[in-house]
């Protein structure tokens, strides 16, 4: 028996239009798409390139003057639909690999626990550098490859 399961992508983003464009151009290529795309952008107004997306991705665009990646998921948690299971927070300098969705969502169906949670993922140049082995492991689990 399959669980029905709703997913969304909350993206924070600032001042980074092609990581957002490259980061969006993985989630269409996936084998399967999330229910919402919530961007959250402040600095450069995002807006006009989102367009591109509106009848390919369910997406809720925000553009908010306050910086800071912790308002941006704050807010655009705010705007997911109610009917959301599970949010994943990407950082716009992600690429999904075509699988990392249908993964995320094998992984939730044999998991005792169905309520809403939100998984998120940080891969910083730093990080990759000091720690290449869990960044590997993060990766793997998620089927994420950083820019």
């Amino acid at each position: 028996m399959s669980i029905t399961i709703k997913l969304a992508v909350v993206i924070p983003t600032r001042n980074r239009p092609k990581h957002l464009i490259r980061l969006l151009d993985s989630i269409i290529k996936g084998t399967m798409l999330p229910e919402q795309v919530v961007v959250v952008s402040s600095g450069d107004d995002v807006a006009y390139l989102l367009e591109q997306y509106k009848d390919i991705l369910k997406l809720t665009h925000l553009h908010i003057k306050e910086k800071g990646q912790i308002r941006q998921k704050m807010a655009g948690v705010g705007l997911l639909k109610n009917d959301i299971d599970w949010v994943f927070f990407s950082d716009d300098d992600l690429l999904f690999q075509s699988s990392t969705l249908s993964d995320m969502k094998f992984s939730i169906q044999h998991t005792e626990k169905h309520s809403p949670v939100g998984i998120g993922v940080h891969v910083t140049h730093e990080y990759r550098d000091s720690n290449k082995k869990s960044q590997r492991y993060i990766s793997r689990f998620f089927n994420l490859t950083s820019k």
